[in-house]
């Protein structure tokens, strides 16, 4: 069978191709983004001091102005405040954000304390993807109790992620010894002091 050769031009082609997605992708998050502004401004009212996001208006009949807003749903291991408006499904979280900075958020939304459903303002924090994965609770199936740390043919290691990248951070005789090079190399990476919670 003969060789296949590209057509000259293509990859010009397919450079404008990719140009144009990216632009449509960031002309989709912006219009998202002024309809999750707008939606908030319009429906609804926020107390940052609890949390509780409550109708301005009434979307039904069944509803009643001054209602919290939303149900708890899970999302992955966490569970957060899912409002359903008009079609559209926002965040309690992004609701919040909106309301007290006049601005849809810029990216994910990490709540400190781990719990999705406490939508205090000072629960809230703009993370974008890297800070989120920062502030992790502990997976149930973590046989050792801390992130980072296991045991390795009779010995504990340690390891940290950050920014993409993978760090052995040193094998040692106890699992404290270890536990203290993974905490020191949290710090040293930015993580939340809240990451690997139980």
């Amino acid at each position: 069978m003969g060789e296949v050769i590209d057509p000259p031009g293509t990859e010009i082609w397919i450079a404008d191709e990719a140009v144009n997605i990216v632009e449509n992708a960031r002309k989709a998050m912006e219009a998202r983004n002024d309809l999750m502004l707008r939606l908030s401004r319009e429906w609804f009212s926020y107390d940052a001091m609890t949390g509780v996001v409550s109708w301005k208006k009434k979307p039904s009949q069944a509803v009643k102005i001054g209602q919290a807003a939303g149900k708890k749903q899970a999302k992955g291991r966490v569970t957060y405040i899912r409002i359903k408006i008009g079609g559209v499904e926002i965040h309690a979280h992004q609701v919040a954000v909106c309301l007290m900075e006049g601005r849809a958020p810029k990216g994910p939304i990490d709540h400190i304390n781990g719990d999705g459903t406490d939508n205090r303002y000072a629960n809230l924090r703009e993370a974008g993807v890297s800070g989120n994965a920062k502030n992790k609770q502990l997976d149930k199936r973590n046989s050792t109790g801390m992130m980072g740390v296991r045991l390795h043919h009779g010995k504990w290691s340690a390891r940290i992620s950050s920014n993409n990248k993978q760090y052995h951070l040193g094998t040692f005789d106890t699992r404290e010894e270890a536990a203290a090079a993974r905490k020191a190399a949290e710090i040293a990476h930015g993580f939340h002091l809240n990451h690997g919670r139980k």
